[in-house]
């Protein structure tokens, strides 16, 4: 995977590597995307193993920005979050 060595370097996460192809291209202009027109083809499981990484990569997020958020309240001080004072 071309991409992978360039994310070490970077210091992120190489989710995953979907080569270019005319199918895709074809089934885009005609607006059905390729994991519909196609769902058993390699570019298809790509893009499905590419939204299944970065969906795991939001859930790690959302749990530790939770985590994060527990503490503050714990500790009895607010979230850190910017607040607005008056009336509206």
């Amino acid at each position: 995977m071309a991409g992978a060595p360039r994310g070490e370097r970077l210091g992120v996460e190489f989710l995953c590597e979907v080569p270019l192809d005319i199918a895709i291209r074809e089934t885009s202009d005609d607006g059905t995307p390729i994991v519909v027109a196609r769902p058993d083809s390699e570019h298809a499981k790509a893009y499905r193993l590419l939204a299944e990484r970065r969906l795991a990569e939001g859930r790690r997020a959302d749990e530790a920005a939770g985590a994060r958020a527990s503490s503050f309240k714990r500790a009895g001080m607010s979230s850190g979050e910017p607040t607005v004072s008056g009336s509206p």
